[in-house]
């Protein structure tokens, strides 16, 4: 018979079971998204490589030719995400190292520089700055190697950051937040995006990989970064897990940080989504 947090634990990992089987499902689901839909649906690998394909091989399920290389992905992938109003910058080819100096300076919604920066070298992976987005990302983290829960979190069945989520969530007695934008790591992680309330300072980002919210439980935000989906590392992509916008920040994770911990450089806003046509020059997912 099952514990109580093994019961408990149900619905995220049904939750991950989908978001895994949308990933290997063969073929992809068409997208028919208009460019500012929030999942950056438009260039994002749908799924991870199958035995005979590379990283980034497909791009919606279409098989790319010579003349259509897998890098030129990086560079349609960081102006969708711009095409959001979600400030964007370079990192190195294959790595979540930035590329440049002053990151957070250079991050931009413009699509002139960003076609420079990807023109100057296609395989630049592409970094997102959540709090001046409107966004806080929480990354929840694997562990690795037989690496165990500290004793505040130790129960039965708890292996992993999702895993302390969900048992915060359910002490708080609400639903695992499964209707969100969901990116799945390549290292086997989670990474949920969600809305931070406009005008407020965001969160400080979390130094490591634990955070307020628990062991394995990371916040990206003010002073941080995430890659973008269709990011490429050599563990893998960064793949979209589900299709959904951002939903609002849940009030009771926001109920466990406390005011010290925000960030008194970075202040959430609604971010301003460009319209109009695709630039010029750039390719065609």
């Amino acid at each position: 018979m099952a514990g109580p947090l093994g019961r408990r634990r149900g619905a995220l990992g049904d939750a991950r079971d989908r978001a895994r089987d949308r990933l290997r499902r063969e073929p992809p689901r068409p997208r028919r998204r208009p460019l500012t839909h929030p999942a950056l649906g438009r260039a994002a690998v749908e799924r991870p490589p199958g035995p005979q394909s590379t990283p980034n091989q497909r791009v919606k399920g279409l098989p790319l030719s010579p003349q259509h290389p897998p890098r030129q992905d990086l560079k349609a992938i960081a102006l969708d995400t711009a095409a959001r109003g979600w400030p964007v910058f370079p990192t190195k080819p294959r790595s979540t190292d930035p590329a440049v100096r002053a990151w957070r300076q250079k991050a931009t919604t413009d699509f002139e520089p960003i076609n420079r920066a990807w023109d100057h070298n296609p395989e630049y992976n592409v970094g997102l700055l959540p709090c001046p987005s409107g966004l806080i990302v929480l990354d929840l983290i694997p562990a690795r190697n037989l690496e165990r829960p500290p004793l505040t979190h130790r129960a039965p069945g708890v292996h992993d950051g999702a895993d302390v989520l969900a048992a915060l969530t359910e002490a708080a007695g609400a639903r695992f937040p499964t209707e969100t934008m969901t990116v799945m790591t390549p290292g086997g992680g989670i990474q949920l995006y969600f809305q931070h309330p406009q005008g407020r300072p965001c969160p400080q980002a979390s130094p490591g990989t634990d955070s307020p919210l628990g062991w394995h439980v990371a916040i990206r935000s003010a002073d941080s970064y995430v890659l973008a989906p269709g990011s490429v590392t050599p563990d893998g992509p960064y793949s979209i897990g589900h299709d959904a916008s951002p939903a609002p920040w849940p009030s009771y994770l926001a109920s466990h940080l406390s005011t010290s911990l925000t960030s008194e450089h970075c202040t959430s806003h609604t971010p301003h989504v460009r319209q109009g046509p695709r630039p010029t020059g750039r390719p065609h997912a």
